[in-house]
């Protein structure tokens, strides 16, 4: 009898515990907002621009930091440097021009929200540098 209602518990505790937190309500609303204002179709290319951008600036600093400390000793090892990642940043950009030609609007919009997603950490990270 206690058995059937542990799930039913234990589901009711995570919820609860995800409401209290006002991080995971901010999210939660916003995907909810995104989820039902687009279409799958339209969240899908939001999200695949971003990232295309974020995945491509990782590997670009891969570029920046080993030309700018030349001599330093390489922890990790990234095969088939150069080749691969400058394949893989072409290939990035194919599919990110791809994007912007088949849909204008929704690449717009996901370059939109990385750029605000950039300016808004380096907001936070200057309050923070600033507070210390």
């Amino acid at each position: 009898m206690i058995a059937e209602f542990v799930p039913l518990l234990s589901v009711s505790l995570f919820v609860f515990s995800w409401l209290l937190d006002p991080d995971k309500v901010i999210l939660g609303k916003n995907s909810l907002l995104d989820i039902l204002t687009s279409s799958f179709e339209q969240v899908l290319m939001y999200t695949g621009v971003c990232l295309i951008l974020t995945s491509s600036l990782t590997v670009l600093a891969l570029f920046i930091s080993r030309f700018k400390d030349l001599k330093s000793k390489r922890p990790y090892k990234t095969w088939g440097y150069p080749f691969t990642p400058v394949i893989y940043l072409f290939l990035n950009m194919w599919i990110l021009f791809y994007s912007i030609k088949e849909s204008p609007f929704e690449s717009i919009i996901g370059m939109a929200i990385f750029t605000l997603s950039v300016g808004i950490y380096f907001i936070i990270n200057k309050k923070y540098i600033t507070s210390r």
